[in-house]
């Protein structure tokens, strides 16, 4: 751990220049601001998570309206799905 510590930037202040105290509130100001950090990479993946979710579900519901033009469930039909869709040109 104090490997990691000290490659991640923080100093144990080992010497008796530095309270106890004081070097537990480095170590806790550490621990925060990666607290912080992780917490702002996991809402990052929520959303990325989010958004594949809902490309899976727009993928499902073309999927739906190209197979089963026909079926009266369906709110789009086939030539306007395609005609949404497709470029025209």
């Amino acid at each position: 751990m104090f490997q990691a510590l000290e490659a991640s930037g923080v100093t144990l202040m080992a010497d008796s220049q530095y309270s106890a105290a004081t070097r537990v509130q480095v170590l806790l100001e550490y621990l925060h601001e990666r607290d912080t950090e992780l917490e702002e990479v996991a809402e990052m993946k929520r959303l990325k998570i989010e958004q594949c979710v809902q490309l899976c579900q727009l993928h499902n519901d073309a999927n739906q309206v190209i197979t089963h033009p026909s079926d009266p469930n369906c709110k789009l039909t086939r030539s306007c799905y395609l005609s949404c869709v497709l470029p025209k040109g």
